[in-house]
């Protein structure tokens, strides 16, 4: 049986790798920003131009596994300098980011049908579904804090058969992550 311990653990050091990936991204914010002249910049205007564009390879990058870790797109969100659009448009994100990981439940409890799901589970799937079986709650809450690709863990929670209701609950501290990694990459934005 599973101590209590372990799950906090799990939890913990996985918290921490968040915590140290998302320094890592401020700090190199920081640095390239004060580095370069990001308004003068063709590549940045040139992506601050087409902001449905930015938004369609976002949803791309969050159905596909998190390709593209969501505190990119922060910082992109950055050039709308009012503290309410900026705040808009993260929330925007969040909930695409959601949505995103509710698909990816739904695709892999269908994927749980198939027969190249039972050789995939075979193969390389079952380590995963005996984490989701252990942890539950905090490989959700793990995926939904840290970079953790959030749609990937949901599909192989979907895949375990992990109750739909308990996905969406601990899903929404997908909203709490949202909310403090954008507000300390505002701030640095100000600050640097």
């Amino acid at each position: 049986m599973l101590k209590i311990n372990d799950k906090w653990t799990f939890l913990i050091k996985n918290l921490l790798k968040g915590i140290f990936w998302l320094a890592f991204i401020l700090v190199v914010f920081v640095l390239v920003k004060n580095e370069i002249d990001m308004k003068s910049s063709s590549i940045i205007d040139s992506i601050q131009d087409k902001p449905i564009l930015v938004l369609f390879v976002y949803i791309f990058s969050e159905v596909a596994f998190g390709i593209i870790p969501p505190e990119f797109f922060m910082i992109w969100s950055l050039q709308y300098t009012e503290p309410l659009q900026y705040g808009f448009i993260v929330l925007l994100l969040a909930v695409i980011s959601y949505m995103a990981g509710v698909l990816g439940y739904w695709i892999g409890v269908f994927f749980n049908r198939t027969r190249w799901y039972k050789y995939l589970h075979e193969k390389l799937l079952y380590k995963y579904q005996g984490a989701v079986n252990r942890f539950g709650l905090y490989l959700i809450a793990i995926a939904s804090m840290t970079p953790i690709p959030f749609s990937a863990i949901c599909m192989i929670v979907g895949s375990a058969r992990y109750p739909f209701r308990k996905l969406l609950l601990y899903g929404c501290i997908r909203f709490l992550r949202f909310g403090l990694y954008s507000f300390l990459i505002w701030h640095a934005n100000i600050i640097g």
